[in-house]
């Protein structure tokens, strides 16, 4: 069984500028309500150790990045349950226009038992934290954060 959670936000602001704060992980720690910790490189297959807040529940846990598009996207990827479910986890950056986007940020449960393993209280928690994380994105970029930055060029 496959099924999916996402939350999308209009962000008026370059896809580059987005990126910029996706990109610098280390500073998730400052804006990221889903987030609050967050290390590792961006480089396929690497490890990344994020610590994830959804609700009340706190979680630290071990993902490798499954793929990352400069601008466009960041996938990562995690087990949980003894291997039986996988979670593939994403921000994405549809470019709209030079000044205007759409981020999008979800997961994808895969397993035979995903229906069961992940239950309708963590669904709904888990769609407010995704809204929340769009916000934040928003209210960083909107706010001018990755305007003057180099970090955004990688």
């Amino acid at each position: 069984m496959r099924f999916k959670i996402e939350h999308r936000i209009g962000v008026q602001r370059p896809a580059e500028q987005i990126w910029a704060a996706i990109y610098d992980l280390e500073a998730w720690k400052d804006w990221n309500p889903m987030y609050p910790q967050a290390s590792g490189r961006l480089l396929i297959s690497a490890p990344l150790t994020l610590t994830e807040k959804v609700g009340e529940a706190s979680e630290t846990y071990q993902a490798v990045v499954g793929d990352w598009v400069p601008h466009a996207q960041l996938v990562w990827v995690r087990k949980s349950h003894n291997g039986l479910l996988t979670h593939v986890r994403y921000l994405e950056i549809e470019k709209l226009s030079e000044q205007g986007c759409i981020f999008s940020n979800g997961v994808l449960f895969q397993g035979l038992t995903a229906g069961v393993l992940v239950s309708k209280a963590r669904r709904r928690a888990l769609r407010r934290a995704f809204a929340g994380l769009g916000e934040a994105v928003k209210a960083r970029t909107e706010a001018g954060h990755g305007e003057d930055t180099e970090a955004w060029r990688r």
